[in-house]
């Protein structure tokens, strides 16, 4: 009963990470999205806390494998903390602020400005998000550009949507860029 529900936890703690990194489920509070990955990041330590109730050998083997994991996962905890600390006083991420809005078939079109600390210039996240459950929606990250602030976004056409990118420096020229969308996010 132990091993599967070990199994299980870890099978939870890689769909939780790939739903992380590459988008998927979100909620709609950022509040939430922070605690879910507060709680996800948790998992690694009571792996290693079940490891260490197993026989002397497998106790040894799953410590050394699980202390990378646990160490990284601590310190991305602290992070998180940190970060839910600021978004719990206005509910709002002012680390993802949202600028823009277009809705489009019952979807939106969410632009954010991304500011990752003082070291890192602006940049920005275009995600197409539609609604599956109260306040849980699917995600899709259209375009991202790590130096980009002002973007300007409007829709070309019934499915594509056009961004245009002011460029810094003497060359003004705006980066443009056309993305198709879909009904369904996906497909």
């Amino acid at each position: 009963m132990k091993q599967k529900s070990t199994f299980a936890l870890f099978g939870l703690y890689l769909i939780g990470i790939v739903n992380e990194l590459w988008g998927g489920l979100r909620f709609e509070s950022p509040a939430w999205n922070y605690w879910f990955a507060l709680c996800l990041n948790q998992i690694p330590l009571i792996l290693l806390c079940v490891a260490l109730t197993v026989g002397r050998r497998w106790k040894i083997v799953a410590s050394l494998a699980l202390l990378p994991l646990v160490l990284t996962s601590l310190v991305i905890s602290l992070f998180t903390a940190l970060s839910l600390q600021d978004i719990s006083l206005d509910g709002v991420d002012p680390g993802f602020e949202r600028i823009e809005t277009i809705e489009w078939a019952g979807t939106r079109i969410q632009v954010y400005r991304t500011n990752a600390g003082a070291t890192t210039p602006f940049g920005i996240a275009v995600r197409h998000e539609m609604t599956v459950l109260p306040g849980i929606l699917l995600v899709k990250t259209l375009y991202s550009n790590g130096r980009a602030e002002d973007p300007t976004v409007h829709l070309a056409g019934k499915d594509r949507l056009q961004i245009d990118i002011p460029k810094q420096g003497p060359d003004r020229t705006p980066e443009k860029c056309q993305v198709p969308l879909k009904r369904h996010i996906f497909f």
